[in-house]
Formats: C-alpha cells, structure tokens, sequence
C-alpha cells in the first residue's frame, strides 16, 4: 500500500476536477466583482501548496536522519531488527518472483514430459520392438559396451528356464522339428524347434559348434551376409546377419549376441539380438529383428550327446515404407486375388472378412481420434507455456492475461476490424463496468483519486462528477477536440502523440511519461465515441500488443479501461440539469505491474512504483490546472466554491499536522532501553517466523504440484516400464471419470459401443452355431498375455423373460460370494437396466484379480441380451497395483424359442497379462499363472452356470 493518504487522494481529485471542469467549459469568462476575493484565496492556495511541498521535503530529511542515527547508535539489536526489516521487505518480494518463476517452470515441465512421452505414438510405424528397446542397446564407450554385453547375456541366461516351459523344448523327443511363422498383436512371431542325436562327445560338438561362430567368415548363407563384429572374452561373439529379398535386397537386421556357459555334462549357447547399437546403426527401410534363442549340447552317453535348439522370435508386422518387402507382399496378393475363384461359402467367408476388416479399421479409428484429441491438449498446453516463458526471461512489463485480447495486428484491415471489435466488446460491457465502479450512484462534486498496491499489480482509480454550463452536445466536441490537439504535451513529464484514425468516431493516440528525462510509463489509447439519441459516450480502452507501434522494453505498459460520457436526462451517467446544463461522470480503472524492468528509471532512482507514479501525477495535475485556469464565472455552480473553500480547510490542516509531526521528530531520540531492546528482539523472531510460513508454504505448494505432475508421468510411464496388469490398448477407451454426469455418459458410451459391435463378437465366437449341451472352458497362453474362453449353450423349460428377469437379479444380489475366494460387490446403477459390480479373486486368502464388470440389459422382441464389458480405470474405485486387472468381454442372449421354451447363450472372452506383478501372491507360489488363473476361474463359472440355470 502507498504512503499517499487519502487527504492527498482529495486534494489531486480536487485538482483532476478542476482540469475536466475547465476542458468541458472552454474559454474562460471575465472574472466578476469579487475578484479580489477570489484573487486572495488563489494567493493562500499557492503559499499553502508551497508549503505543504516545503513541510515534506523537511519531513523526508529528518525520516532520513532518524535512520542514520538508528544505523549508528549503541544498540545493536535495533540497528539487526531494522536491517532484517528491510531485508525481509526484499526477501519477501524476491520470493513471490521466484515462487511465480517455479510455478511456471512447473508447467513447463508438465507440458514437455506430455509432449516427450506422447511423441513416439505419432512417429512413423516402428521397425523394432519398442518395448525392449531401452534394454538391448550398446554404447559406444567399450567399457560400458562390454559390461552392457555381458549384463543382457547372463539376464538372459537366468531367464532360459522360462524360455524352455514356454516352448516345452525339454520334453520334446529326438527327430522333433518346427517351424511357424504368424501374425499377432501386429507382430510377426516366429517360432522354431529342432531336438536331434549326435553321435559325438557333447564337447566336441560344442566345440564344432563354436569355431563356426567364432570363424570370421562365418556362416555362408544364400539370403543373408554374415559379418563377424566383435568378440567379448573366450566366451562372447558379436555379429551381424542381414537378410535379403531376391539376394540383392536387404529387408531384416539382426545383430545376434553368442554367449557360451560351460557345465558339468552340457554346454549352453544364448543368443540374443541387440536393438540399438551405437557403433553399427541399423539403416530405417530395414526390420530390425528381436529374437531370442537357445542351443544345448548335453551328454546322454559315451560319444553320444543330444543337441535341442529354440528360438523365439519377433518381427514388425507394419513394414517400412522404403523396404522391399511391401513390392514383394502387394505382388502376392494380387497374384492370389487372381487365382482365387468362388468355392462354397465364399461369399459367408468374404462376409465375415469384411466385418473383421471393418472392425480393425473403427479401432484404428478410435485410435486416431485419441492422437488427434492428444494433440490439441499438447498444442494447448504449448500454448500456454509460450505465453509465459517471456515471464522467466524478463520482469513483465504488461499484462499477459489481456495480451491476447487487446493486440493491433500491422494488416490495415486487420487492423481496423481489431480497433473497432475491442472497442465495441467494452462497450457491450460498459453497464457491468459502471455497477462494479458505483459511479452513478455518487453525487455531483465527487471527486477521488486512488492508488494501491494488490497481487503484484498497481490499481489506480480515478472517479469524477461535475456539472458544466454547457449543453451536452457543445460538451463532447469540446471533450473530442481536446483528445485530437495536442493540449497533453504541455503537461510536464507528458507525451502526447496521435497514430491514427478509424472513422469518424475512432481515435488512437500515444501517452508517454516520463522520468529523469526518460520514458517510464506508456499508454496506447484506443478512443471511440458512440453518440446516441440523448447522450455521447466515449470509451477508451488501453491497447497492450501494436506490431506498427511497438514499446519501449524499459517501459512499464498501462492497461486501463476508462469511460466519459455526456448527455442530457435520464441518463446513467451524464444528465441535464437544465437548459445549457449537463452532468459529465469521468470513471478510470487502471493496472500497472509492481515488478519494474531494470533499465527503468524508476529501478534505477530505487523508487517504490506507487511513489513514482504519484510524482509524476501530482505535478501533471498541478500543470493541467495552471492551462486550463481556475474555472470561474457569474453563474458557476455553486458546487465549485464549496470544493475551494473545503480544499482550503484540508491545506491549513496539512501544515498543523505536518508541524506537529516535525516537532515530535525533533525531540525523538532512540532509545536503549530493556524493554525496547526485548521488543524489537520479538519484532525480529516474528519475521523470522514470518519468513520460514513463507517458505514452507511455498514448498507445500511446489510439492502439491510435483505429485500432480509426477501422477501423471507415473500412472502411463511404469506400464512400459514395469510388468503391466490391465490392457493399455484398450486403456483410454474403457475408464469411468469422477464426476457423476460424465461417469454415467461413459458407462453408456462404453456399453452401447459394444452393443454395436455385438454381431462382430458373435460371428468371431461362433457361439450361435452351437448346439444345446454345448459347454467350453479354454485358458491358455498367448504372447504376454493369457486367453479366457467360456462359451455355455442350455435350452430352459421356462418362458425366457422369466429367465432374463432371474439373471438380472442374481447380479443385483450377493450371489456370487459363496463362493469362497470371489467377493461381490454393487458399485452402483446407472438407470434401470445398468448396473456396475466388482469382483475380486483370490489366490491363497490373497486378493490377486480384480474385474469391475459394467453390465447392461437390451430388452428385445423374442429376447433379452446382457452385455458384460470390464472398466480398466476407475477414478473413484482405483485397483491395488499387485492385482491383476481383467479385461472381459462378455454376452449373455436368452432367446424364445417356444412356449415356456427359451435357449440361453453364454460367450465370455478375457485377457490378462501372463507377466505378474511383483507383490501378487501367484509369483511367490510354485503354480504357473495359467494354472493358478485356471484355479480361480472354474469355480466362478460354474456358479455361474448353476445360477443361469
């Protein structure tokens, strides 16, 4: 808040008047008969102004000695406690500056980790596997390179005995041999086996074995060219395979890491392909293989010995645009589309072909949209952050919330369009402008001027009301002449300048203040007149971006919004009195920032801004009083005199005032005593206290924000990184928001959606083919994730709504918990035929999978479906990261098929991933997760069943 005080307010508002009452009247009229009266007040008003200036240059002196004795005296603790209490002033204004710098940072830093995480979703279709790539990569540097080689080799090592499950190689008999090639999850999987007998020592087969890796020619290939790298130690190889198309073409990139384990009867080869590689990159029309394999050579008798190999591998299914696999692949499919002639149920085939083709492409669909949604919150997010970057570099000089809104483009039609849609926006809110100031409600001669400091920013306000002898059209010319002349410039430490015209009633001019000589404050004024049947407004508006007109940068920039209105009666602000009588209201709203750019005359004469700003206002309203005179006339209102006469009193006030305060500071001596010593000591220890509540709750805040961010970098970042428990494919599509309108929209979104994919769904089950009595439970692995098949046929001796009506209820009740590792649970309804429950699944009196089914029922002519579709994130039901989330997909139809006949079908298709999470009570048991899920999910449909039944 400013030391000016609101007696000083009174007198600039007195002078601000006298100014708009002299613009609004014209010419002076000849003074009267009591002009030595009059004379004698204007003598007593200018020797008290002297005085009052002369009282406060005396009293700025003595405050400035008072402080050098204070500097200089005995006690020590007041000379600390006043020094502190300074430093807290800088501190503490330091901090805001840098507590809006952090947030902003914050935001920044949000915006960028969304736009690095996100960007490799909108790259171009990727040539190696994504998702072990941070993995099996190798530097540059050969120590890191050589400890990265062996880190990934013995990793691999460790993990072979899930290799051999997985692949059952182990139990496979001699002679065994396999070779698949096929296509899943947009992958390619190959897959291939052989187990023979050698009749040779295990060693010296290895041996055999082994020369050819380490030869430096190596393999010899028709397809492919073999290129020996780099070994590592007598155990380690590195080379390079690249395949060929037409053996002149290269399509497939393999970079194969060899290393030998040595045991007591066998000897162990594992092979594993690096993505990345530094010293050897792979060109981006090629596939870059990621395979893994294996080779044992183990003893099984005297000079006999059983060698078993596997490998398991993975190619891109989405070739890159460059590579000669796509010439090769759209060769094939037109030779095959030739050859191909209709054969029985070919037209059902290319039916249900179709339909795939049609469902692929609404996913890929819905995956677009969710790029395209994506991007425009990161354009937003950009946005913003573009916006207020130029926050950290410099102090702000204007207001970057009205940035945007109230810029002047350098296109002259632009341009104009700009000026006059600004100001017809503030016209529009010119009644809400009014009622917020109150200025119709004050009275004729009010007069105020105020000036404080709030949220880093100075709010001047200016309000006026008087009456002019003039009529109100004679008035706003007179206002409009004035805003076209150059009468501003004559006032000190004042610019005035016109840059242009927008019409007849458009106006653009410049203000600038000045300080030591310098400018320091600018203003562009954007003025429009609007005349009306009785009465003529003019608003004016600050324009804070002109590309023609650009500010200084060590200027501080006005954004102001003010109105001058005169017209007769009936007005809101300015109305008749009378014949030649008008009422003009004067109403100013000002912000200036409180933070001052360096190169700032008022940074550099280490001045407070509120202080500046009212040494450059007091003298310019002294001067606009001195141009314009002393407004007097023989029928001047009465108003006038009585503003003199209390302006007067207010004056011999000042000086009895500001006396007194000189004595009292004359007198004054400091003082050392205990008392005084044991006070500023407190005084001390609550700005220290002060200072650290600053500072904590700043760290309380910065803290809030980087859990929110880190939530949100958590919550998408571990499912690549750690073992994922729900489906990311289907992630976005399937989760339920918090709050309850868009919960329940999504809910039916999610199940109407799936109602319209119903016919895909049946068609891919066949479910609709089978006969009564037909009955199937199906879990088995596949890739990384393990698949849940149940499908139930069973015809019912009763009429199929009293059927439809017996399931309903047995999801509304709590039928499902007998059995005893399932816990049921209502979440809640959406509408009378919806539902939301819960269950949870058990392994060992542990809860280790979770399934929040969304159920909702359609009610048609011969039959009732149910629809069963698994939510995969519920903000107001979150799951425990250690469980298994499942991601179902389920239908039930209960169909008239006669009197009191009915058939119901049951098709149920789950996914869960087969990696566990780490706390999940199935990894810490001996059980393999198919059998433990196998386990688990027997009994739940066989309840079901019985239920349905």
């Amino acid at each position: 808040m400013s030391t000016y005080s609101e007696d000083d307010a009174i007198l600039n508002s007195a002078f601000v008047g006298d100014y708009l009452d002299g613009l609004l009247l014209g010419d002076l009229e000849p003074l009267d008969n009591h002009q030595h009266v009059r004379k004698r007040q204007k003598d007593e008003l200018v020797y008290l102004r002297q005085q009052v200036a002369q009282l406060t240059t005396e009293l700025a002196a003595l405050t400035e000695f008072n402080d050098l004795q204070v500097l200089t005296s005995e006690n020590y603790w007041e000379r600390v406690a006043r020094n502190q209490k300074k430093s807290l002033q800088q501190a503490s204004a330091e901090n805001n500056r840098l507590k809006r710098a952090l947030n902003d940072q914050l935001q920044l830093a949000t915006s960028l980790n969304r736009l690095l995480v996100k960007r490799p979703r909108l790259a171009i279709p990727p040539s190696m596997d994504i998702a072990d790539w941070k993995l099996r990569r190798l530097p540059m540097e050969p120590t890191q390179r050589a400890a990265a080689y062996h880190s990934l080799m013995d990793d691999a090592y460790h993990n072979l005995a899930t290799l051999f499950i997985q692949s059952k190689i182990l139990e496979a008999p001699v002679g065994h041999r396999m070779l698949n090639v096929s296509e899943q999850n947009e992958s390619i999987i190959i897959s291939f086996q052989s187990v023979a007998n050698l009749h040779e020592d295990f060693a010296s087969s290895s041996q055999r074995l082994w020369d050819i890796w380490k030869e430096k020619n190596g393999l010899v290939i028709p397809s492919a060219n073999f290129a020996f790298l780099q070994d590592f130690g007598p155990d380690g190889v590195y080379f390079r395979v690249v395949a060929n198309m037409n053996k002149t073409l290269p399509c497939i990139y393999i970079l194969y890491a060899i290393k030998r384990y040595v045991e007591a009867n066998r000897v162990v080869f594992v092979l594993k392909t690096v993505l990345e590689d530094e010293m050897y990159p792979a060109a981006p029309n090629l596939l870059v293989a990621n395979h893994t394999a294996c080779i044992i050579v183990e003893s099984t008798a005297i000079n006999q010995s059983y060698r078993r190999m596997v490998v398991a591998g993975r190619l891109p299914a989405q070739i890159p645009q460059e590579s000669p696999l796509l010439n090769i692949q759209t060769t094939v499919k037109l030779a095959r589309l030739s050859e191909a002639t209709p054969t029985n149920g070919y037209w059902e085939q290319a039916a249900r072909n179709q339909k795939k083709a049609w469902h692929r492409a609404t996913l890929e669909n819905a995956r677009l949209k969710r790029v395209l949604e994506d991007q425009i919150r990161l354009v937003g997010a950009l946005e913003k952050v573009l916006i207020k970057r130029p926050r950290l570099a410099m102090l702000p000089g204007i207001d970057i919330t009205d940035c945007k809104l109230r810029r002047l483009p350098q296109e002259p039609t632009q341009r104009e369009e700009a000026f006059n849609a600004i100001l017809d926006h503030a016209y529009y809110d010119l009644e809400a402008f009014l009622l917020r100031t109150k200025i119709c409600e004050k009275p004729a001669g009010y007069h105020k001027l105020d000036i404080k400091e709030e949220d880093n920013s100075i709010l001047v306000s200016i309000q006026s009301i008087a009456h002019v002898n003039k009529d109100y059209l004679e008035c706003s010319h007179r206002v409009w002449n004035t805003w076209h002349g150059n009468y501003l410039s004559k006032v000190p430490h004042m610019r005035s300048e016109v840059l242009g015209n927008f019409g007849p009633h458009g106006l653009y001019i410049r203000l600038m203040s000045t300080m030591d000589s310098q400018p320091c404050v600018c203003i562009l004024y954007a003025i429009k007149r609007f005349v009306l049947e009785n009465r003529v407004i003019f608003v004016l508006k600050s324009i804070l971006e002109d590309e023609c007109n650009p500010f200084e940068p060590n200027c501080l920039v006005g954004n102001q919004i003010a109105t001058g209105t005169s017209h007769p009666p009936n007005s809101v602000i300015v109305e008749s009195t009378g014949p030649n009588q008008s009422c003009r209201r004067l109403c100013v709203e000002a912000k200036l920032p409180s933070e001052v750019p360096q190169s700032n005359p008022i940074h550099r004469l280490n001045l407070r801004v509120t202080d500046a700003i009212l040494n450059i206002a007091r003298p310019a309203f002294d001067e606009i009083e001195n141009f314009w005179g002393i407004l007097e006339s023989t029928d001047a209102h009465p108003h006038y005199q009585k503003k003199q006469r209390m302006e007067l009193d207010y004056l011999r006030q000042q000086v009895i005032e500001l006396s007194t305060e000189l004595e009292n500071l004359s007198e004054l001596k400091p003082s050392s005593g205990y008392w005084e010593q044991a006070a500023r000591n407190q005084k001390q220890a609550s700005n220290r206290a002060t200072l650290e509540n600053v500072r904590l709750k700043r760290m309380l805040e910065d803290q809030l924000h980087l859990a929110n961010a880190l939530e949100k970098v958590l919550v998408k970042r571990p499912r690549l990184a750690m073992l994922p428990g729900i489906d990311i494919t289907d992630w976005k599509l399937r989760r339920l928001p918090q709050d309850p309108i868009q919960r329940e929209h999504a809910f039916h979104a999610i199940l109407d959606n799936t109602y319209k994919d119903l016919e895909t769904f049946l068609v891919r089950s066949k479910i609709l083919e089978k006969q009564a009595g037909y009955r199937t439970l199906d879990v088995h692995e596949s890739g990384n994730s393990i698949l849940v098949s149940v499908q139930s046929v069973v015809n019912l001796n009763k009429d199929y709504l009293d059927c439809s009506h017996h399931i309903w209820n047995s999801w509304h009740g709590n039928y499902m918990s007998r059995i005893p590792h399932i816990r049921s649970e209502v979440l809640g309804n959406f509408g009378p035929h919806s539902i939301y429950v819960r269950l949870i699944s058990s392994f060992e009196s542990q809860p280790c999978m979770c399934i929040l089914y969304a159920i909702k029922r359609y009610i048609l002519e011969d039959r009732v479906i149910f629809l069963l579709r698994s939510i995969l994130e519920d903000e107001s039901n979150p799951s425990q990261p250690e469980w298994l989330i499942g991601n179902h997909t389920a239908g039930i139809i209960v169909e008239c098929t006669g009197s009191n006949q009915t058939c119901r079908r049951l098709c149920v298709e789950g996914k869960l991933p087969s990696e566990i999470p780490q706390n999940n009570p199935i990894q810490h048991s001996n059980v393999h997760v198919t059998d433990a899920i196998l386990k688990m999910i027997r009994p739940v449909f066989d309840e079901i069943e019985h239920l349905l039944a």
